[in-house]
């Protein structure tokens, strides 16, 4: 067996600072969490979809949530903090819900196109479009400024309501392709 490396001593000399430090950070994090999703993103994706969209916010693991226009629609806006991800900065995500319907939903050129020229006027995804080899179809990483909590929590906002947009969009299109 290995002695401890420096950093790991370091850890260790620290541990009792460092646990309590994170246990503040998460309380935190849990105190925006809730202003976030209560009074900036669930009335804002309302108002845009003039209607209740599926909202679920995971109360087994807070810091998360995923949206739909309905419940068993297979593109959605998934929103986590650094309490889920493991990362130092929210994230607003667009999820396929599975490989074989990502394949599936890929082959339908007139969708795909539909939703890259969106994605493409709002800025989400990258030069190219969205990524259709993945089910993260896109990501937007939104750093966390300590100073400015309605700063970043606006930004996160805003970021979710431009990705949901792309959610909307996916369920005019395939509503318009069934009727038609």
């Amino acid at each position: 067996m290995e002695k401890l490396t420096d950093i790991a001593k370091d850890y260790l000399d620290d541990f009792d600072v460092l646990t309590d430090a994170r246990k503040e950070f998460e309380s935190q994090l849990d105190a925006w969490w809730r202003i976030l999703f209560a009074k900036y993103l669930k009335p804002a994706l309302i108002e845009m979809s003039q209607a209740e969209p599926h909202l679920w916010d995971n109360q087994a693991s807070p810091g998360m949530c995923q949206c739909r226009v309905t419940k068993d629609q297979d593109v959605l806006l998934e929103v986590t903090d650094p309490r889920v991800s493991a990362r130092g900065f929210y994230t607003v995500s667009l999820f396929v819900n599975s490989q074989p319907t990502l394949k599936k939903l890929s082959r339908q050129s007139a969708i795909v196109k539909r939703l890259d020229d969106l994605a493409a006027s709002l800025k989400v995804g990258g030069q190219a479009g969205l990524k259709w080899n993945n089910t993260e179809l896109a990501r937007e990483e939104i750093s966390i400024l300590p100073d400015a909590p309605e700063e970043t929590i606006g930004q996160v906002r805003e970021a979710a309501v431009r990705f949901f947009r792309l959610v909307m969009e996916h369920h005019r299109s395939t509503s318009e392709e069934k009727a038609g």
